[in-house]
């Protein structure tokens, strides 16, 4: 834990009035958005079953050994996506971890820094709080009462987030978390909140990660849709660490954004020329850059590794 979040945790001050960012003094970061083995299914088990990391460690350790000969250090990888499979639930408060999600997180993490690879976990998806949707058992979405309501959130806090930030504070396969993944779409409109940087999603985020801080010091950020959102909403919430997603034409300049704090490019598609993002990203001055994507099947990928290994050895 640093100094200044133990000093916050011992005079029991507000995070936002005296936790500091970490200074950003690494290395640009070349990670790949993995992002997940099942979506929603890789920490867990529900009605359909279980098919968690740990039921397929010669899968994930082929990921990470691919990852680890290619010369890539970060991975982003979702763990509760939209929550079908884990926390658990009673209504709308979490009563923990299953001992087979911890079995899941267990084998990501020690897989991943088996191969000399961390993890940047996304704890949560936007799709949490899309409409229920029921399919054979499992819920899907339907979530949002995480956000919205606070005693749904202090459940969440207890019984999940600090017990996860405590059980993995030194880990070394951990690289940081990421507490939701593009947290602006339920913001426009599903929630009917503004983009003012004042209301429950700001609320969640900040609670998050005020229980990550003291209890870790591993990175604490979270995955924005846009560089508008960063400068409007999260700039003014206590993160160590913002990612900007990008799949426009445009790339955001992230000089734009206070000095002290760092910007990844969390997401852009891997069917653009690799080789030319990550170096206008590395020139324009972002932390790290993270194509979209290793496994996932929607039109962004698969992403070329030998191509990424290429790019790194030229640099």
């Amino acid at each position: 834990m640093s100094i200044v979040r133990l000093l916050c945790w011992f005079v029991g001050v507000g995070l936002a009035g005296c936790v500091e960012p970490i200074p950003f003094d690494e290395p640009f970061t070349v990670g790949v958005n993995l992002p997940w083995w099942s979506y929603g299914g890789d920490v867990g088990s529900n009605a359909w079953g279980h098919f968690g990391a740990s039921t397929r460690v010669d899968e994930v350790d082929a990921t990470f050994a691919a990852l680890e000969q290619a010369g890539v250090g970060e991975v982003r990888w979702f763990a509760f996506g939209d929550g079908r499979a884990s926390p658990e639930f009673e209504g709308d408060r979490v009563m923990g971890l299953e001992d087979l999600a911890w079995d899941d997180f267990d084998t990501v993490f020690d897989r991943a820094a088996a191969h000399d690879v961390q993890v940047l976990v996304v704890l949560f998806d936007y799709l949490l709080c899309d409409s229920t949707s029921v399919v054979d058992g499992v819920s899907l979405g339907g979530r949002c009462a995480l956000v919205t309501n606070s005693a749904a959130r202090r459940s969440l806090l207890d019984t999940v987030i600090l017990p996860l930030a405590e059980t993995y504070a030194e880990h070394p396969g951990v690289a940081g978390w990421e507490v939701i993944n593009e947290p602006e779409w339920p913001m426009r409109g599903r929630l009917g909140m503004e983009e003012t940087g004042d209301g429950p999603m700001v609320d969640f985020v900040s609670d998050v990660a005020e229980t990550l801080f003291l209890h870790t010091d591993a990175p604490v950020s979270v995955g924005s849709t846009d560089m508008r959102s960063v400068q409007d909403i999260w700039v003014d919430v206590p993160l160590d660490v913002v990612s900007v997603h990008w799949y426009g034409l445009t790339l955001p300049d992230p000089t734009d954004l206070p000095e002290d704090l760092p910007v990844t490019l969390g997401e852009f598609s891997a069917d653009r020329d690799v080789d030319n993002v990550m170096g206008r990203a590395l020139g324009a001055g972002y932390s790290g850059a993270f194509p979209w994507s290793l496994n996932a099947d929607d039109g962004h990928g698969p992403l070329d590794l030998d191509e990424l290994a290429a790019w790194m050895a030229n640099e």
